[in-house]
């Protein structure tokens, strides 16, 4: 028999409605609009209760990332969704604005995750993608690396940021999404450092960002924000490789 363990945040307003409810019938409830699919995952945007919800399945884990999860890299964690809720509750912790957690849930087998759920409240403002203004704008572009870079400083590695993933919330918060890949532990390279940043340059829209040519003073905005100046060689050489 499987392991059930759920996780409902202590304010959310799920906590009445999915209070009691098995996995089976969790998994179930949050479906709707799929916004993102892959062979093991999907995102879905789901109306819940009067309110928008984004619920990440994940089905099943590859064993190499299994071994990540409990072994090789920080903070440790059963499943997927549960490593993802511990960046969120560390990046919050932190000073940072990961979406706000409503409950995750995990379907453990007897050696590693069948099944894991995190169900998130949508974020209060539009991705940086949608700007196009803000993406032909420069001194708003190198602060969004200062930020970003903050976050590396802080031990938090995020090597899936891009314009979709940041999200401009008010009083110039920037609030973040997607940590599938992230961790605390161990320090990432000066190659990973730079993937990340590489990624940031390739995500939805970057063509504006990159008509300007503020790619080079973003990367070293980044990695002086990130204290990994020594990133910066790997990044030219990723760069004339992959943004021609």
């Amino acid at each position: 028999m499987p392991r059930i363990r759920i996780h409902i945040s202590p304010d959310s307003p799920l906590r009445d409605s999915c209070q009691g409810l098995d996995f089976d019938q969790l998994w179930a409830r949050f479906s709707g609009e799929s916004v993102r699919s892959r062979r093991r995952r999907q995102v879905l945007r789901c109306e819940f209760d009067g309110q928008v919800l984004f619920a990440k399945r994940f089905i099943s884990v590859q064993p190499k990332n299994w071994l990540r999860l409990r072994f090789s890299q920080q903070p440790r964690a059963q499943s997927q969704a549960g490593r993802e809720a511990a960046i969120c509750q560390l990046l919050q912790r932190m000073g940072f604005y990961p979406p706000k957690l409503s409950l995750w849930a995990e379907e453990l087998g007897p050696w590693r995750e069948q099944r894991s759920l995190l169900v998130c409240k949508e974020h209060a403002g539009p991705p940086l993608c949608d700007k196009s203004k803000l993406l032909s704008d420069d001194a708003y572009l190198l602060a969004i690396a200062s930020k970003l870079g903050a976050i590396e400083a802080a031990g938090i590695h995020l090597p899936d940021l891009g314009t979709d993933h940041v999200f401009l919330l008010p009083e110039g918060k920037i609030g973040l999404l997607d940590f599938t890949n992230a961790r605390s532990a161990p320090r990432p390279s000066a190659r990973e450092v730079a993937r990340a940043i590489l990624r940031f340059f390739l995500s939805p829209r970057a063509e504006l960002m990159l008509a300007r040519g503020v790619q080079q003073a973003w990367a070293e905005q980044y990695c002086q924000a990130a204290h990994r100046e020594d990133a910066l060689s790997k990044w030219k050489t990723l760069a004339k490789e992959r943004l021609r």
